[in-house]
């Protein structure tokens, strides 16, 4: 979910929820203040993060994401962007009595996001104007191209809005971005050549490919399967994989599908019974990071699940981190980096 994902800042679960980013509303508040926006979101993803095995508990995980709206608070206070608190509210609460917020990946694919989720902030910078995240242009794109590898601020330009200047699902046929615009749940976004310039491909919405069928990507497949490629060939380019059904606990996966073929993010693919079977806890045996539950790593020495580092532990940025959600090794130690804006 791109709300969530790019420029809200929050800890990215795209890996580890197979591209779902989910929230839920709470309470009866029809309109959340741009004050409280970031507790509210922090709060009702950790509820479901723990669930899903990717936190021990709620108070870890609420000192181990960072919802970043430094930058869109900037631009609301300076009338860039208009936050509308009521889409906010919706967006939350669609999420969260939808499949999105189960710990399925194939609900990723049968709910489409609700469209409040790209109406609680609205750019106001038109084509070709500067910007800094998406939110800020009218056609909700920025094109940072030009910017790749700088660190610092560098403003990009807003791309011209789609054809009819949608916003929500895109009918089959039609002109897509993802996840900008991104298709309806029986279809996927085909990109074409991005075009001059601009580094942003376009393309248009396909009907999602049929299981047992050559797929490239992982989203082509229809709901409920994956794009699946054999590990000896996988990244080999010009070699298409398969769409193959995602696999319920306890039933058969294929070897070196690691936890992908499964469809609950709780399991991975057992390599010796060649079932989804629960995760490995902290302490258990292991031989990849996937076998592990979401909060832990497989230490490569020990072949060992190991605890990934809360706020305050010990982490050494030259042998890898391994610290939780958003957490990242400053002096030593796992933190939350400082949230910065642009002018």
């Amino acid at each position: 979910m791109k709300r969530f994902d790019r420029s809200w800042g929050l800890f990215s679960l795209c890996a580890a929820f197979a591209a779902i980013s989910a929230c839920s509303g709470g309470g009866d508040q029809q309109e959340i203040p741009l004050s409280e926006l970031p507790q509210r979101t922090a709060q009702t993803v950790c509820a479901f993060s723990v669930q899903c095995g990717q936190f021990p508990d709620k108070v870890t995980c609420a000192s181990s994401i960072q919802v970043n709206l430094a930058q869109l608070t900037a631009d609301v206070m300076s009338g860039k962007v208009n936050y509308d608190g009521s889409a906010a509210q919706a967006c939350l609460a669609g999420l969260g009595a939808s499949e999105l917020a189960s710990c399925k990946r194939s609900g990723a694919s049968t709910s489409p996001e609700p469209q409040a989720c790209n109406d609680a902030f609205l750019g106001t910078v038109a084509t070709g104007g500067p910007c800094f995240v998406d939110e800020e242009c009218a056609s909700l794109e920025c094109d940072k191209t030009a910017c790749a590898g700088v660190t610092a601020c560098c403003a990009g330009a807003c791309m011209a809005p789609l054809a009819g200047g949608v916003r929500g699902p895109v009918a089959l046929g039609a002109e897509c971005v993802n996840p900008a615009a991104p298709c309806g749940q029986d279809a996927y976004c085909l990109t074409s050549p991005a075009a001059a310039g601009t580094g942003i491909s376009r393309g248009t919405c396909t009907a999602r490919t049929a299981v047992g069928r050559p797929c490239g990507l992982s989203d082509q497949c229809v709901p409920g399967s994956f794009c699946f490629f054999d590990s000896s060939v996988a990244g080999t380019p010009g070699v298409e994989g398969t769409c193959r059904l995602l696999s319920a606990s306890g039933q058969p996966c294929a070897a070196g599908s690691g936890s992908s073929m499964c469809d609950s993010v709780t399991d991975f693919c057992d390599p010796v019974s060649l079932k989804c079977v629960a995760r490995i806890t902290v302490g258990g045996g292991c031989t990849s990071d996937g076998d592990c539950v979401g909060f832990a790593f497989c230490d490569p020495g020990t072949q060992l699940c190991v605890a990934r580092g809360s706020a305050g532990s010990a982490c050494d940025p030259a042998g890898g981190t391994h610290c939780l959600g958003s957490l990242t090794c400053i002096g030593g130690q796992c933190a939350l980096a400082p949230q910065t804006t642009c002018p």
